[in-house]
């Protein structure tokens, strides 16, 4: 099914929020099961000469992976509380292949970089393939890229970061394939120093 091109803008919103209480409860549940099984062999209920497995288990991974794991759930929740919650609104008659792509990109937190913002669209190829193990392996090669930067001053909380892409007429559309893989675009954007 295609999805017609109307007058309304496309609006996406993305948060963080989800992907930091999820790696939270990771985090806890990992805890958990390393505080249980600490426990079983501090009180002796397993015999380390013959569950030597558990040993290392309780000696190196459950304290490096409740670490790595903790590490992960805290950068997440620094994310979170330095930008909050996206939005992302593209201008009507989005994703046109020889129009262009014009919108504002709006975090609900202040940002102040050091630099220009860098905001990226890019056209990829992605092709599956068998490596000689029989495992599905995939590359990607970029077939169109294109940078805009944005004076870091040009943003206000209220219009947000203001951005417009001319996209090539030989440009392939997002789904597209053929037996050179099937094709993806994606917008991102990048805040030095922020």
């Amino acid at each position: 099914d295609d999805i017609e091109n109307d007058d309304s803008p496309l609006i996406l919103i993305c948060s963080s929020k989800g992907e930091m209480i999820s790696n939270w409860m990771v985090a806890a549940i990992w805890g958990v099961v390393s505080i249980y099984c600490s426990a079983q062999v501090l009180q002796g209920e397993v015999d380390l000469d013959r569950d030597w497995l558990i040993y290392l288990l309780w000696l190196i991974i459950f304290p490096g992976g409740s670490l790595f794991l903790v590490i992960k759930a805290l950068r997440s929740t620094m994310r979170w509380k330095k930008f909050g919650e996206s939005r992302l609104e593209i201008e009507e008659n989005y994703g046109i292949i020889g129009g262009r792509l014009k919108g504002q990109l709006k975090v609900s937190r202040e940002i102040n970089p050091s630099a220009p913002y860098a905001l990226c669209l890019e056209c990829v190829q992605i092709k599956q393939y068998r490596n000689s193990k029989g495992q599905i392996k995939s590359s990607t090669k970029s077939l169109w890229k294109k940078e805009n930067k944005i004076p870091q001053h040009a943003y206000s909380a209220r219009s947000g970061i203001q951005f417009e892409f001319d996209i090539p007429k030989d440009a392939r559309e997002t789904g597209s394939s053929s037996e050179d893989g099937g094709i993806s675009w994606s917008l991102s954007a990048s805040a030095p120093g922020a």
